[in-house]
């Protein structure tokens, strides 16, 4: 493993993980959320406007297969009972996220590239990860990493001030085009109290198969972007009844999608498949992607402004969407750009985890 490093004042020690995006999750407690498949005797559903799910008659429903039609008070999955309950949103009354953060204490975090199947471990080997202290894959890393045959980890040394990370996970072409890596450019790696950071990694066949789903059997315009997103509540649990809106930075509207081919398109996780009838969240995968995203990148230099919103009925009074998070995005010819709008506590265990959660 080859590290290259640009310091910066006041080092604070940090490790970061490259976990599965869109896949079946990493970590050894990748079971602790049942998919939504699996629920089928969650009970009946009720018509309380403020629910996510609707009666369906003589027909009951596992809670979080509801993904369209009038937009519903955000909830997430009980795993106790299997009901849909009110998500945490504490952190979203706190003044300040980064108290710990600034203080100038040296910490030390996990990065590996974790992979969810012995398969896929097996691609790991030349991978090359380029990591950025600023919310921007553009300019100058301060930091490239390059996996060798099965080390899956490292630590790099970064400013105390530094409270996030942003990466470019590099295409990789192996002997089996099956374990090729897609290119990657991840966002809002915040680094949490417990000091493991979690970005993405997704093998290209995975990222075909999301894009054909979506464009019904069709392959997406390799010129155009490709954009995802999710969101969790405070206790990093996926949240269902969430809505997410690409706006073009300088007239504040949405970007149009369409029907043709080459035109944006857009879809909501279900069932761990992008489905494009959805049009909000579920609480079994709360994951949102756009393919054929306009590009506003070329070489290094970004050329319009984009901003990616996540929004949701965050209590029953809420009769529009309140707003949960904005920001600029990057969006690049032919590549993936995952970016994170939703807040955490602290204490959250991992950031961002398919399958771990806060304890």
């Amino acid at each position: 493993m080859i590290v290259t490093l640009n310091r910066a004042a006041a080092p604070l020690r940090v490790t970061c993980c490259v976990c599965g995006w869109l896949a079946a999750g990493c970590g050894d407690d990748a079971s602790a959320t049942p998919s939504a498949a699996t629920r089928s005797d969650a009970g009946a559903m009720t018509t309380d406007a403020g629910a996510m799910t609707t009666d369906a008659g003589a027909q009951s429903l596992p809670p979080g297969t509801i993904c369209s039609g009038e937009l519903p008070v955000m909830k997430i999955l009980d795993t106790q009972t299997f009901s849909e309950v009110a998500p945490d949103w504490s952190c979203y009354e706190q003044t300040s996220m980064d108290t710990d953060m600034d203080s100038g204490q040296a910490r030390s975090v996990t990065f590996s590239l974790a992979m969810s199947t012995a398969a896929t471990l097996a691609s790991i080997d030349g991978v090359t990860a380029d990591l950025f202290f600023t919310p921007s894959t553009l300019g100058t890393p301060a930091a490239s990493v390059r996996f060798r045959g099965t080390v899956t980890a490292t630590q790099l040394d970064v400013p105390a001030s530094v409270t996030s990370l942003s990466a470019h996970i590099h295409a990789l072409h192996t002997a089996s085009s099956q374990l090729d890596i897609a290119e990657i450019r991840d966002y809002d790696l915040r680094i949490p109290a417990s000091n493991i950071v979690e970005g993405t990694s997704v093998l290209a066949a995975m990222e075909r198969l999301a894009v054909t789903q979506v464009l019904a059997g069709q392959t997406g315009d390799p010129q155009k972007a490709y954009l995802a997103s999710d969101v969790r509540d405070c206790l990093g649990r996926d949240v269902g009844g969430a809505q997410f809106e690409l706006l073009d930075g300088e007239t504040g509207e949405p970007i149009e999608t369409g029907d043709a081919t080459d035109a944006p398109h857009a879809a909501y996780s279900r069932f761990a498949l992008p489905d494009a009838e959805c049009t909000f969240t579920t609480i079994g995968r709360a994951e949102w992607i756009l393919i054929n995203a306009p590009v506003n990148v070329e070489g290094d230099v970004k050329t319009h402004s984009y901003r990616l919103r996540l929004k949701g009925r965050m209590r029953a009074q809420d009769k529009q969407p309140v707003v949960l998070g904005e920001r600029e995005v990057e969006l690049f010819p032919g590549a993936a750009t995952a970016v994170r709008l939703y807040r955490q506590n602290d204490s959250c265990e991992v950031i961002s985890s398919a399958a771990k959660r806060c304890r």
